[in-house]
């Protein structure tokens, strides 16, 4: 599923009546609108967002979907969409956790760094990674938590690459 104007005279509207995501709430529950999937509890799914420079959704698409313990994400596959889709100049990732616990994992943590290194140097930033739990007030954003992190537990997680997480 994808989130894209349906026709020619959607495409000439001005920017101005896409919304604009002031809050990382409102981005999750316009994602879960479009991807009603994030709140399934059998397996896992990871959504890609696509911004403009203003903050407004431009595209979205379902890259991957796990088991119930885990889903694999790639970069490569993540900037392939990123870059296909017209307007994208930062994106966020969403996944959720059947488990309904919104806590981020350790391969959370890590892949959330990994993209985040790949869109420094593809220049698509990327905003957040956001682990969604039971419903879409049960959220928790990765990349909020690791700038907050101190930087022993940085080194601790992510080694001698710590520096480039925040």
């Amino acid at each position: 599923m994808q989130v894209k104007p349906t026709s020619l005279l959607e495409l000439c509207q001005p920017k101005a009546q896409l919304p604009v995501m002031h809050k990382i709430s409102d981005l999750v529950e316009e994602a879960i609108k479009q991807f009603p999937e994030l709140l399934d509890g059998y397996e896992e799914h990871c959504v890609l967002i696509c911004l403009n420079d203003s903050m407004q959704i431009v595209g979205g698409k379902t890259v991957s979907i796990g088991t119930d313990k885990f889903t694999i994400v790639e970069p490569r596959v993540i900037f392939r969409h990123a870059i296909l889709t017209r307007g994208c100049d930062a994106i966020v990732l969403l996944h959720n956790h059947p488990t309904g616990d919104p806590l981020p994992s350790l391969p959370d943590l890590h892949a959330t760094a990994r993209i985040h290194e790949a869109g420094e140097v593809m220049g698509i930033p990327l905003v957040d990674h956001i682990v969604i739990g039971r419903d879409s007030k049960s959220f928790v954003p990765i990349r909020g938590l690791l700038n907050d992190a101190p930087p022993s537990l940085l080194e601790a997680i992510f080694g001698s690459r710590a520096g480039s997480n925040g």
